[in-house]
């Protein structure tokens, strides 16, 4: 059964930096196991507000740094990575990726371009004979991508936090 003090504990202690969220994480899989983030909501429940918007924040770090991690294993990646997959990944990755403001956005902008060059290798591969795609038709595709930007794109300021540790 889970020590929900700990886990409270931790909460209470977070404020906002990596090192405080690596702690947090910590005492929750030590809590609740490898699945926490499935299940933290449901066992930290009737918070007061402050400590319900630290755990947000605390949930939305470990999100967005989890994404972060992932779209840079498709960007170092030395093996092509299936465009359908990458396609998929992208509108999530973006959504969480917003957390981290202009570094987050070009991340997101690196994937696009990654998808676009994976695209064109296997199109290249699988049609060779016939022409590549132009640069008329790059630029459309792009201005069609940033038309279906998810709105996370506009992140707004977040209100100051005490326990929020400026950066």
């Amino acid at each position: 059964m889970a020590d929900l003090e700990k886990l409270k504990q931790a909460l209470a202690s977070y404020n906002g930096t990596e090192s405080s969220l690596n702690d947090f994480i910590a005492v929750a899989v030590a809590e609740l196991g490898d699945n926490w983030s499935e299940t933290i909501y449901e066992n930290l429940t009737g918070l007061a507000q402050e400590e319900q918007e630290k755990l947000d924040h605390a949930f939305q770090y470990y999100a967005a740094t989890t994404a972060w991690n992932e779209a840079q294993s498709y960007l170092s990646s030395p093996e092509p990575i299936d465009p359908k997959v990458l396609e998929e990944r992208i509108p999530v990755l973006e959504h969480w990726l917003a957390f981290f403001q202009e570094a987050g956005l070009k991340v997101v902008e690196d994937l696009r371009q990654k998808l676009g060059t994976e695209v064109s290798e296997q199109n290249s591969s699988e049609y060779e004979n016939e022409t590549p795609i132009d640069d008329a038709t790059k630029v459309e595709t792009h201005q069609e991508q940033e038309v279906e930007k998810v709105s996370s794109e506009k992140v707004k300021e977040e209100v100051k936090k005490p326990w929020l540790v400026e950066k």
